[in-house]
């Protein structure tokens, strides 16, 4: 109705004059002016010359800084996590194989074991559930990292201590006691060539370049790789300010250096073989985990391989130490050359050479491929965390 308008229109006049009268941008005469609208804008001006005012300023960029730093941690931990996820699977399958065959040879469940022909058994399962409880242990902190966003700090240090402990035992029982008594009382280990051994060099050579040797190098990359990952993933929780902790340059040449020597002791049997039997397919295949050998031509190729991508990443750690300067085209190298690797020793050093000498070698089959996971990816890891440290503050050593 014209009464209603009229009324709305006379209330919204009221509400505007009284805004203008609160804000103090009527002059005497009762109009808005411009000294008024300026005075105002004036007031509400930042002044940035008193104390306080920077005071708040500094904090306000503070606060942005302590974000930025937060969400840095998360995203380390949450690659932390990953690593050490990736790291533990690759200790699950030589576990279970070595607790269950532990016994083997016992049928009767004789845990002692004969003292001049059988080395323990009650060792064998021990130091397996000691690896099996290590990779349970990393695999869980890893999922409840990852999926959970659990992350408590001195209950990775507790569990980085505890698989110390357990890696080590089965370190000292699997790698360094079982081969020992096996060579002292001349046991096969675990398959003797057709016809038994054709000189005493060949079987001493092929125990110490085929079996301890490469075997030593891929326990300690394996190992060393769950407790680093797990060292880093503490770090990691621990940081607010997100930096790296871990003496990555110094990781990357190690592992390296035992990938080229794994190289080494692959290349010395397939040649060596290659030159006694003088074939392609060996009459007498080396089963010398983890050098299992059905062709020799293919696994100096491996050997070959192996060594030639230690060699690279050595050389790229020290260069990186040295100059602390990223060769771009060098890093994408190695990542395509890690990929490569991975895919001829998984495909041709594992699956063709096992599958054609025995199908009750399946388990050696897939524990290997799962232990290639650290020795193909761990150098190309630390080398990532080594570039990522240079971008940051060119804090690298060896």
């Amino acid at each position: 109705s014209p009464n209603f308008d009229a009324r709305r229109c006379r209330n919204r006049n009221r509400n505007r004059n009284k805004m203008v009268e609160h804000k103090g941008l009527r002059n005497e005469s009762g109009h808005t002016s411009m000294a008024g609208i300026a005075r105002k804008q004036e007031e509400t001006k930042i002044d940035l010359s008193g104390p306080h005012s920077k005071e708040n300023l500094r904090r306000s960029l503070s606060d942005v800084s302590v974000d930025k730093a937060k969400v840095s941690q998360e995203l380390n931990v949450t690659r932390a996590a990953g690593v050490l996820g990736l790291a533990s699977l690759a200790l699950a399958a030589e576990a279970t194989v070595i607790f269950i065959s532990s016994n083997l040879n016992q049928p009767t469940g004789d845990l002692a074991g004969d003292s001049d022909t059988t080395f323990p058994p009650a060792l064998l399962y021990s130091a397996s559930a000691a690896e099996a409880c290590a990779f349970v242990l990393g695999l869980f902190l890893a999922v409840f990292s990852l999926f959970f966003n659990i992350n408590v700090p001195q209950v990775t240090a507790g569990v980085t201590a505890l698989n110390s402990i357990l890696l080590t035992y089965f370190f000292f029982v699997i790698i360094i006691a079982q081969p020992a008594f096996n060579w002292k009382n001349d046991l096969p280990l675990p398959l003797p060539p057709a016809g038994g051994w054709d000189t005493e060099y060949r079987k001493e050579v092929t125990f110490w370049m085929g079996h301890f040797i490469p075997q030593m190098c891929l326990s300690l990359m394996t190992l060393g790789f769950q407790i680093s990952s797990l060292i880093n993933l503490y770090k990691t929780q621990q940081d607010t300010e997100a930096k790296e902790n871990m003496p990555n340059g110094a990781l990357y040449f190690t592992f390296s250096f035992l990938v080229f020597w794994i190289g080494i002791g692959i290349l010395t049997i397939a040649g060596w073989t290659r030159t006694e039997e003088g074939g392609w397919r060996l009459e007498s295949p080396v089963v010398y985990p983890p050098t299992v050998i059905e062709y020799a031509g293919v696994a100096i190729i491996s050997g070959l391989a192996v060594i030639l991508y230690g060699l690279v990443n050595m050389a790229y750690a020290a260069w990186l130490s040295v100059t602390k300067e990223e060769l771009w085209p060098i890093t994408a190298f190695i990542q395509l050359l890690s990929l490569v690797a991975y895919i001829w020793l998984y495909g041709f050093h594992d699956l063709m050479q096992i599958s054609l000498v025995s199908s009750t070698l399946s388990g050696v089959g897939a524990q290997y491929a799962l232990l290639l996971i650290s020795v193909v990816f761990a150098p190309v890891y630390y080398m990532g965390r080594v570039t990522s440290s240079l971008e940051k503050d060119d804090s690298v050593s060896l």
